[in-house]
């Protein structure tokens, strides 16, 4: 499957204690996925520090990525989150999404290796993997209390 769009609902200057924010990605199929996957979203910190923020896609539940259909286009929204319970130090941030197998139970998603490979083919320059795991960068945020 393809990334063709996303969307980083959150402030540039983005409060930890009052923001909130939700992430779109619009996905077309290019071949059948023989395994449901779920996307993980997560900030790294200006220490390079990951936190796991959300995985809380609700139409995954309902319609998982093995019965997407080639030649569809998908949208894939997050519910509604905040930063406050994660303890994520003020500086810039950046969010990032990743992809990994659903057979992958919670406690281990943290672990980089078990991420699918992404490959960028053609995106903007703000795009980028993030270096040592398989995840793509969407934003920078600056995170303030």
């Amino acid at each position: 499957m393809n990334m063709i769009g996303y969307n980083v609902s959150a402030a540039d200057t983005f409060s930890s204690g009052a923001g909130y924010m939700n992430i779109t990605t619009y996905w077309h199929v290019a071949k059948p996925t023989l395994h449901p996957l779920q996307t993980v979203m997560l900030i790294t910190d200006q220490n390079g520090g990951k936190h796991i923020v959300n995985v809380d896609i609700p139409s995954l539940a309902w319609c998982p990525t093995s019965t997407w259909k080639p030649g569809l286009v998908i949208r894939l929204t997050s519910r509604i989150f905040s930063l406050s319970s994660f303890h994520i130090p003020n500086g810039l941030a950046h969010i990032s999404i990743a992809l990994l197998p659903v057979t992958h139970p919670f406690s281990t998603i943290v672990g980089e290796q078990i991420w699918l490979p992404l490959h960028i083919v053609q995106a903007p320059a703000t795009i980028v993997p993030t270096q040592g795991d398989n995840a793509l960068q969407l934003a920078t945020i600056k995170i303030v209390p």
